[in-house]
């Protein structure tokens, strides 16, 4: 800013200082400049676990505004805020696309469009061998395990299980996201486990979600399961209706939601009902393998009603969601971005 000598001397150096109210805001602004930054990731990931329920609050995002002239032009020579930065959600990820079926011995199987079965025959003959099957970003896969249980694996998933099932339990270990529906058998309980929990049931169905410690959860359509969280004693028996998710130290939060979208998840639908823009749009970039990013963060407590075939292009889904919110949003090869 250039300020003339002669117009310096016929206003007057008083009328140029702040006031002292003026003063008092650029005093703060410099205390909010000094300090500690929020932790922006853990705030969206916090946000991710209160809005998986059914009944969720949306999270407000206020800021603060100054209006005395001379402080604003003090603020606009300030860095931005943490919370003004943009925020990824989930990062594109450069991983083959085929579902991939192999034996502890790492011989590789063809998978049908149809899924596998592993009914009443043991792939390996007379004798049972650990099976790993793994679906890619937007690929999903139907298996049959030996007992007749039926699992839907989503995509980004991983279930290890054994081609037969000879003792007396039923074992199998995820990564991701699956829906069982698991066939009755009272002499021999069936176990899912993973990294966070272990799922015990005799006959039932449910969606075990186990990505990542934030989005860990089961969701119990009919039946019973009793959950405890890894390397605890704890357990908890899950009513039908409800979901368990898991925390820090061991601790479980148990509450009532609609398993529809669970039951259309399987079908091959997309179905959010009152779901944050946030939970959306990590779905996506999952499915689609895109990194997600919120330049507009409060969008990211928007909620929604959103349905679409997960076979839909990510345009013509991207273009519903901007409708529906009148949000701008963008995406590229690897990005999508919320404006």
């Amino acid at each position: 800013m250039n300020i003339d000598d002669n117009n310096m001397n016929d206003t007057g150096l008083d009328d140029l200082l702040p006031k002292a109210d003026e003063q008092d805001i650029i005093r703060a602004a410099f205390a909010r400049r000094e300090a500690a930054s929020a932790d922006i990731d853990a705030e969206w990931r916090e946000l991710s676990r209160l809005t998986r329920t059914r009944h969720r609050r949306p999270v407000l995002f206020t800021a603060a505004a100054v209006a005395a002239c001379i402080a604003v032009v003090v603020l606009l020579s300030l860095p931005q805020d943490r919370v003004d930065r943009q925020v990824a959600v989930i990062t594109h990820m450069d991983i083959p696309g085929d579902i991939s079926l192999t034996d502890d011995s790492g011989r590789a199987y063809d998978v049908d469009t149809a899924g596998v079965t592993f009914a009443g025959k043991p792939l390996s003959g007379t004798h049972t061998t650990m099976m790993v099957m793994a679906t890619p970003r937007g690929r999903d896969c139907r298996v049959t395990l030996s007992d007749g249980t039926r699992v839907w694996l989503n995509g980004e998933s991983e279930l290890r299980f054994p081609s037969g099932f000879t003792s007396g339990r039923r074992e199998v270990h995820l990564r991701g996201e699956a829906f069982f529906e698991v066939a009755k058998d009272p002499q021999r309980p069936f176990v899912v486990t993973s990294d966070y929990y272990s799922a015990t049931v005799l006959g039932t169905s449910f969606d075990a979600r186990a990505y990542s410690s934030d989005d860990a959860s089961v969701t119990l359509v009919e039946g019973s399961v009793r959950v405890s969280p890894a390397g605890s004693a704890s357990a908890l028996v899950v009513e039908p209706g409800c979901m368990v998710t898991f925390g820090a130290a061991g601790m479980m939060s148990m509450s009532e939601v609609d398993v529809y979208p669970c039951l259309q998840r399987k079908e091959g639908y997309f179905y959010f009902d009152q779901a944050s823009m946030l939970d959306i749009m990590i779905e996506l970039g999952r499915w689609y393998n895109k990194t997600v990013v919120f330049e507009d963060t409060a969008a990211m407590s928007t909620m929604l009603h959103f349905v679409a075939s997960r076979s839909d292009s990510l345009e013509t889904v991207l273009r519903h969601i901007a409708e529906l919110d009148n949000v701008e949003i963008e995406y590229t090869k690897d990005d999508i971005t919320i404006r």
